[in-house]
Formats: C-alpha cells, structure tokens, sequence
C-alpha cells in the first residue's frame, strides 16, 4: 500500500480572495505518473458535484457524486485490502458482503502513502523489509475506527504503519449486506522496502 519512493504530487485550485485558505472553484491533482490524478469542484471548501479519479495508468478509476453522495462509476479494479469479517445480527463471521466498501478517490489517493509513510531509521539501519498488516473496522457510517497491527516486522515499522492507516480519511462507501449497511473488518497491507 505505500513504499516510499520519490513522488510528484501537484495540486491546482482557487481560493476566494478574501480568504486564501477557502477552497472555490475548480481543482485538479495531478498524481505520480504527472497525469490527472482527480478532478473536482469545491464550493466554500466543500466538495461538490461529481469528482472524476484516475488510476497510475491514467484510467478512470470512480466517480462519486459528493452532492448525492454516490457512486456513479466504479472500474472494478482490484482492491488493496481484503474483507476478513462481517459483522451479521450483532456478531462479526466469516462472510463475504454483497457490495464491499469502497474508499472514495480509490487507487489515485493512494500518494498519500507514498508522501507520508516514513521508513523508520531502525528498520534501514537493520534492513528490515517486508509487510506490516493492518486490521481496520470500516462503519456502516463509513469511518475506519478500531485499527490495530495484526502482523508486524518490528524496527518502527509496525508503528509507523498504524501511524499511517490512522491518518486516512474517513471518506468509505460501507460495505452491504442485502442493501443494509454493515460494519466489516478489513485487512491493509502496508509495504516496506529498501532501495
């Protein structure tokens, strides 16, 4: 999910004139590949209407409309976490959703990792490398709470990564059991590598 590697990120937006930290207007990202990452509108710091985000490789990746709060695309690429529990009348068991959660802005807001996740200074001293996974629960409100390390590598990795998973944004679509929200615990790998 996030090895740190040298990254391009460059945002273009407005702001209001009578106050410079006030989103308005238009808004482009550009991602790591230095094309479009996402695309949007802000209204007074809000996002409105819909948002258009793109894969590494350029392609459309979703479509969520922040008005309606909806989905109105989603490129059924693959995920890069995997359900582990669902919780069913109260308790959490070993099933699969009907429609799993969808993190709004997918693949192309996973720079976030590669600009924030900091390899530990022990772990490069040591050379340790390797994954750390992360075990999250994603609300039927569509927050992640209860985030723990499930398996670790030690050397600062282990927090670091929790550090990150912390920090995302509380922007899910919940996943869905016969068109019921429900709670889901799911499984994040965070990547560690040298070089």
């Amino acid at each position: 999910m996030g090895t740190p590697t040298p990254a391009y990120s460059k945002e273009v937006y407005y702001v209001l004139k009578s106050d410079k930290n006030v989103r308005h207007g238009e808004y482009l990202r550009y991602g790591l590949n230095k094309g479009i990452g996402e695309k949007g509108r802000y209204d007074m710091n809000q996002r409105v209407g819909i948002w258009e985000f793109y894969n590494s490789e350029g392609e459309l990746e979703q479509k969520y409309n922040y008005t309606d709060r909806k989905v109105e695309y989603l490129n059924p690429s693959g995920a890069t976490y995997r359900i582990l529990w669902t919780e069913i009348n109260g308790t959490y068991e070993d099933k699969q959703p009907d429609e799993m959660p969808v993190f709004i802005g997918g693949q192309s807001r996973q720079w976030y990792f590669t600009l924030n996740l900091k390899y530990p200074a022990a772990a490069r001293r040591q050379g340790t490398q390797g994954k750390v996974f992360i075990s999250a629960i994603i609300t039927r409100d569509g927050k992640m709470i209860d985030e723990k390390v499930e398996t670790g590598i030690g050397d600062g990795c282990d927090e670091e990564a929790l550090r990150v998973i912390k920090n995302i944004p509380d922007e899910w679509i919940p996943a869905k059991i016969n068109g019921e929200a429900t709670n889901v615990r799911i499984l994040l790998p965070v990547t560690f590598k040298l070089g």
